[in-house]
């Protein structure tokens, strides 16, 4: 990280509603940008937030505050504001067609159960994205 970055950070782990929180965050983010904001990258239990420099050349004296001000409305306010909802939910194509899922057979004996337990044990749940990429 650099002078114009922020990295805030939540408790540390794998928790839903942690993560919920981050996301949250950064919806509020966007929706109330600032001047010069490059990047809001939110993460498991983190958000970072990179603003391009130019801003910060500007008007150097009062740029930080500004941001760190920002960022508080933000934590106080916008995890309430924006929490998830099932628009937010994403459906993904599957096939459990033994052509082409060639290890199904191998994991349905390994749990004791057939094809359709296997595939309804998969496809009945819902899972949670914490984040994308690296």
């Amino acid at each position: 990280m650099h002078e114009t970055a922020w990295l805030i950070q939540w408790l540390p782990g794998i928790n839903a509603g942690t993560n919920e929180q981050v996301h949250a965050s950064a919806k509020w983010l966007r929706l109330h940008s600032l001047p010069g904001l490059l990047q809001i990258l939110p993460a498991y239990d983190s958000l970072y937030v990179e603003f391009d420099s130019t801003g910060i050349l500007q008007n150097p004296s009062t740029w930080a505050t500004q941001v760190e001000t920002w960022l508080q409305e933000c934590l106080a306010t916008g995890p309430k504001e924006l929490q998830s909802n099932p628009s937010d939910l994403v459906r993904i194509p599957v096939c459990f067609d033994e052509v082409l899922g060639n290890d199904l057979s191998t994991i349905a004996s390994f749990a004791g159960m057939d094809h359709e337990e296997i595939t309804s044990l998969f496809t009945e749940t819902t899972y949670h994205v914490f984040m994308l990429g690296f």
